[in-house]
């Protein structure tokens, strides 16, 4: 054997070595991840700077400025149901700083609501709430907000639907209200709690929420997209103007 394969094996040996500590003793099997089971499934190639799809600014908590610019471009893929991509954004964002807690609670709410994994979202909440102390007063109130959401009851009564899905989306709403009274000018939360208000509050208010949101940002997806939605099917024409907004400011967005 050349002197070039023996020192490629040894660098092999040691980097294998090196995993298996940093894992505890057990590398991954093939195709599974080494930040555990709700990471074995999901994108896992870098994103991409993505054109037309809006933006939005979630500001959070981060050793690397860099995880700023992937937060935000999940976060607003949200805003228009892209799911999948938000993912890979946020899973970028934890490759920069694993101990990212915001990023987690991204990743808890990368899901369309007919097609969740209760599973690997609760998994994903778990590792959120055990950062929480590490970030502002602010995003420990979103955390907290959703953390709700992945206790065993929440979950059983999400999957059973109906009334009692709704009291726990109730207590949400509750929650993203307290966020908003006590920092009157983050519109993501006012954005948020329109959405997670549908069919429990007045479409009314939900509109003036909504409406303050443009007042400030008149090309915000979020607002725009949650507009088209909560007049859909009845008065749809009051969002006419959001519609053709959306339209504009998302070109890129299926």
């Amino acid at each position: 054997m050349t002197v070039r394969g023996c020192v490629s094996l040894c660098l092999l040996g040691i980097l294998t070595l090196v995993t298996q500590l940093d894992l505890g003793g057990q590398a991954p099997t093939s195709g599974h991840s080494s930040h555990g089971a709700a990471f074995d499934r999901g994108p896992r190639e870098k994103p991409w700077v993505m054109d037309g799809i809006g933006s939005s600014h979630f500001p959070i908590t981060t050793s690397n400025p860099e995880v700023q610019q992937w937060f935000d471009q999940g976060h607003t893929l949200i805003h228009s149901f892209w799911y999948y991509e938000a993912e890979r954004a946020f899973r970028w964002c934890l490759k920069l700083d694993p101990n990212a807690a915001m990023a987690y609670w991204g990743l808890a709410r990368s899901y369309y609501w007919r097609e969740r994994d209760i599973d690997r979202e609760a998994a994903f909440m778990r590792e959120a709430s055990k950062r929480k102390d590490r970030v502002s007063d602010r995003e420990r109130l979103y955390i907290e907000a959703w953390e709700e959401l992945y206790t065993p009851e929440a979950i059983v009564a999400q999957r059973a639907g109906g009334a009692p899905a709704d009291e726990v989306r109730r207590r949400l709403r509750g929650r993203l209200e307290q966020i908003i009274r006590k920092y009157p000018d983050d519109l993501e939360a006012k954005a948020l709690f329109a959405w997670e208000a549908r069919g429990l509050s007045s479409r009314g208010d939900i509109e003036a929420t909504l409406q303050q949101i443009l007042a400030k940002i008149p090309d915000h997806p979020g607002a725009h997209h949650y507009r088209i939605h909560i007049w859909d099917g009845r008065e749809a024409e009051r969002s006419l103007d959001s519609a053709l907004a959306y339209g504009r400011t998302v070109p890129a967005i299926g």
